[in-house]
């Protein structure tokens, strides 16, 4: 940087915070003298994140994310959890850290992680956990809670039906809170300071302050009843509630723009047979040459950076724009393994992500594989 000194820092910082991630964390090890530059692009990174997908392909997770040069979903194949040193399933994600739990059936436990940084933090079991037999991790529903702007902590959301019960990275507990919840098999999302619970069989959505208890049944917008195939998330990058589904015949995008009186607004509303440009997609390489226009378009979660809901059909992930309609895949996912016939996309747990570019932003010390807290 010493041939470029009459080069304004907050030049430099918006040069660098253009540069890929992986390149940006190699040049930080550079010097101290480049060190503080490029600390200050990557906090700007935080505040506009790269945002993306994981999904599972062969036992384990890869990463698409969204280049906005491109508009286009580019797979990233050195985000991975191969240094749990064991195999993991995503639960949840909140801007950059990812909530998991081992899938080797020998003891169950929560992880809090940043793939970025290798660091995670195990934690302790809810108390209900710890009373009862070991759950089996497919019945597992919980949240994460996590905002880097307002705080360096975070929050475990785990569901104890009626209860809940909350681990807050700042106090090392849990905390169970009254909360009247069913039993729901959809995950729900963190957003705007309360858990979004989609109940399909009561068609409603419940928002829940997770420090009270207090909650709000919100109506769902559509006529339909229960049995829908619908997602709930945040789109966007403002926080917003979202709620898509799909009737069997047209795929249908609301926003929530008031808990308090349940007024939705429609984003989006398409008959799955419109989509336009489609035919064109189908000659890329990761589509089946033989693949058949599905009937169905199944939601399966949202961008959280973008307005865009991930669709799946077939054994294809979709990437909508629910502003200009534009229809995209982005990733064929995994065979079924010794059966010879494509797993349905809807069957797998889509986790939008986040990048978290900085270690300091977040209370998650370095651990050794048996998840120690090491100095």
């Amino acid at each position: 940087m010493d041939s470029y000194p009459n080069l304004h820092e907050d030049i430099l910082i918006e040069i660098l915070s253009k540069l890929p991630i992986k390149n940006l964390f190699q040049l930080r090890c550079v010097s101290k003298q480049w060190h503080d530059p490029i600390f200050q692009a990557s906090r700007r990174l935080t505040t506009l994140p790269t945002s993306g997908l994981f999904y599972p392909v062969g036992g384990h997770y890869r990463y698409a994310r969204l280049l906005d040069e491109t508009d286009d979903y580019d797979t990233l194949t050195d985000i991975d959890l191969g240094f749990f040193g064991e195999p993991m399933r995503i639960i949840d994600s909140r801007n950059g850290l990812l909530l998991c739990i081992p899938t080797n059936g020998l003891e169950f436990a929560y992880h809090v992680c940043n793939p970025m940084t290798k660091k995670w933090l195990t934690l302790p079991k809810p108390s209900k956990l710890m009373q009862a037999q070991k759950p089996i991790d497919s019945q597992v529903t919980a949240e994460l809670a996590f905002d880097p702007r307002a705080s360096r902590h975070f929050r475990v959301i785990h569901h104890a039906p009626p209860d809940l019960e909350i681990f807050s990275s700042e106090t090392g507990r849990w905390v169970t809170v009254r909360a009247r919840v069913p039993a729901a098999r959809a995950r729900g999302v963190f957003a705007d300071g309360a858990l979004h619970v989609l109940v399909a069989r009561e068609h409603i959505l419940l928002r829940l302050d997770v420090e009270t208890g207090e909650r709000w049944v919100i109506e769902l917008p559509d006529a339909a009843g229960a049995g829908l195939d619908a997602c709930v998330g945040e789109s966007g990058g403002a926080g917003v509630v979202h709620y898509a589904s799909h009737d069997g015949s047209k795929l249908t995008v609301w926003a929530l723009k008031g808990w308090r009186t349940g007024e939705w607004v429609e984003r989006l509303a398409v008959e799955v047979g419109s989509f336009g440009g489609l035919e064109c997609a189908l000659s890329l390489d990761f589509l089946n040459p033989v693949w058949v226009f599905p009937r169905k378009f199944t939601p399966v979660g949202f961008d959280a950076g973008k307005e865009v809901v991930f669709v799946g059909a077939l054994d294809v992930v979709f990437a909508l724009d629910f502003v200009s309609g534009r229809l995209r895949p982005v990733r064929r996912v995994e065979v079924m393994e010794g059966s010879g016939a494509l797993t349905l996309v809807d069957t797998f747990r889509l986790i939008h992500y986040i990048a978290l570019h900085l270690k300091q932003s977040v209370g998650i010390a370095d651990q050794d594989q048996d998840g120690q807290m090491v100095a």
